[in-house]
């Protein structure tokens, strides 16, 4: 079992639009004891993933095409839906700077990457009102 704090902005350097995503997880050995945790044993370690590095087209920094690029480096990082699922499933907290990224948490619960621009496209402006 791990729970997962999950960090992503991008940023625009020479005409490019770099979309960086990182993922710091606690995990815990699925047979940990409640003594081994509150000894913070091996029962515990730390996992930082640094997810691949994105670009995003020029007009394309609107919630959909970012959550497209979510979707696809979770994918490169997990390999098969199910895990890329119980990655998902896995992220407890989000931390941004309140660009728009912070609609990344109200996304509906999609794993493929091509239905992020179908799903969210038209619901962008609505996720991002807050």
């Amino acid at each position: 079992m791990q729970f997962c704090l999950y960090q992503a902005d991008s940023s625009t350097q020479n005409h490019h639009d770099y979309f960086c995503q990182r993922a710091d997880c606690l995990v815990l050995r699925p047979e940990a004891t409640d003594v081994e945790l509150l000894h913070q044993s091996p029962a515990l370690s730390f996992q930082r993933m640094l997810l691949p590095l994105g670009v995003l087209g020029y007009g394309e920094g609107d919630l959909a095409h970012k959550m497209r690029l979510v979707l696809h480096a979770m994918h490169l990082q997990t390999g098969t839906p199910e895990a890329l699922r119980k990655m998902r499933w896995s992220i407890r907290g989000l931390c941004s700077d309140q660009g728009t990224e912070r609609g990344l948490c109200d996304a509906p619960n999609i794993i493929d990457p091509e239905m992020a621009i179908w799903g969210l496209g038209e619901h962008t402006h609505r996720l991002c009102t807050c």
